[in-house]
């Protein structure tokens, strides 16, 4: 094989697989996207605690993803960090689908002295939270 066709493959490869990746986002986004047409979860308990950082783009997925667990501990509560893209509707829609959820601004917490930035300040909050409750991140 000559190192032209080699270079071709190479490129027709990349090209299906970025086609292929965009096919399955968009594919999930449809599917998570639906999330919003469900009930709202019925939560009980403090225990155990569901922590994530969460941004705006990943509100519906996030939503698929706890209410999926929560089905199946059906107890706890819920703790979200807010990265701060999350605005007034993504607050109320969080509201209404996990009654009882705290939300967190990401700048508000305290890193004890870690760096700021990356995954920080939400490990910083699990430890605080894991003092009390197990802990379970979902992301």
């Amino acid at each position: 094989m000559s190192n032209f066709s080699v270079r071709q493959d190479r490129i027709l490869r990349r090209m299906f697989q970025r086609i292929s990746r965009e096919w399955n986002t968009r594919r999930f986004a449809q599917v998570a996207n639906r999330v919003v047409h469900t009930e709202p979860l019925i939560t009980r308990g403090s225990g155990p605690v569901y922590v994530s950082l969460l941004c705006r783009k990943d509100v519906f997925g996030y939503l698929l993803a706890l209410k999926s667990l929560y089905v199946q501990i059906q107890r706890g509560r819920v703790v979200l960090i807010d990265d701060g893209s999350l605005g007034p509707d993504e607050h109320d829609c969080l509201a209404y689908h996990i009654p009882g959820v705290e939300i967190v601004p990401l700048h508000s917490i305290d890193t004890q002295g870690c760096p700021r930035g990356g995954c920080w300040e939400r490990l910083a909050k699990i430890v605080e939270l894991s003092k009390d409750d197990y802990v379970i991140q979902i992301d």
